[in-house]
């Protein structure tokens, strides 16, 4: 009864741990990605803005607190990007690809051509996301490289998977030492009240069996000449007189 007890102990509280620990596990992760993906943006803006009005200015001051670590200066500088320039009627211009390396100049125009005859004004093209920007002479497209972001999403994943499964065993061993310990009082009571109900049902069996006699003890009766007495009488064996 104990382990049976404890079993369901284990199975209820262990699956009310698996819930919470999916449930914050998918709301730590789904938060990662909506924040990766607005820097993402962020940074396609400033560069796509840079197109228009240059490099942003250097600036000196603090990032102010709960905003990205770094300016539009710092941001800038620091992404692998190209750009491919339109004229109106979609003729590719040039091809600025001195700030990747990954990708060659007849690659970036390539892409750069199915990004238009997409009609969209933002996508995303294996590891690179695109932004659209009208200009005085046509369009520019920007191409920025967000393998880094995918991967450090890749490893947020497995490292809070790995800390889920971690904790999910600590807390699978810490439930089944405490509730062999909580269920065994309740086990015991169980026991206790059970016990008179055994006892009176072994009482009952017992004058069951005690009121049944062997059909080889039985006497038979039968009345004597006398009035009002009956005497038992032994059948007489076989060759005595």
């Amino acid at each position: 009864m104990i382990q049976t007890l404890q079993k369901k102990a284990v199975v209820t509280a262990m699956a009310a741990v698996t819930v919470l620990l999916l449930f914050l596990l998918g709301a730590i992760n789904v938060a990662n990605m909506l924040i990766v993906e607005r820097q993402v943006d962020r940074t396609l803006r400033i560069i796509s803005d840079s197109e228009a009005g240059g490099i942003p200015p250097r600036s000196d001051g603090a990032p102010p607190f709960m905003e990205a670590p770094k300016n539009d200066y710092d941001t800038f500088l620091s992404s692998n990007f190209f750009v491919v320039r339109f004229d109106w009627v979609g003729n590719i211009l040039n091809a600025d690809i001195q700030r990747t390396s990954s990708v060659t100049e007849e690659e970036a125009r390539e892409m750069a051509a199915q990004a238009y005859d997409s009609g969209q004004d933002s996508g995303r093209t294996g590891k690179f996301r695109y932004l659209f920007h009208k200009t005085p002479v046509g369009s520019v497209v920007v191409f920025l490289d967000t393998s880094g972001e995918r991967l450090s999403l890749v490893r947020i994943l497995l490292l809070s998977v790995a800390l889920g499964a971690a904790c999910w065993g600590a807390m699978l061993l810490l439930v089944m030492f405490l509730s062999q310990r909580a269920v065994r009082p309740v086990a015991e009571s169980m026991e206790k009240q059970a016990m008179p109900l055994r006892q009176t049902t072994r009482r009952q069996e017992r004058r069951k069996a005690a009121g049944k006699l062997p059909s080889n003890r039985k006497s038979h009766l039968c009345l004597s000449p006398m009035r009002g007495s009956s005497l038992p009488l032994r059948t007489a064996r076989p060759g005595r007189i």
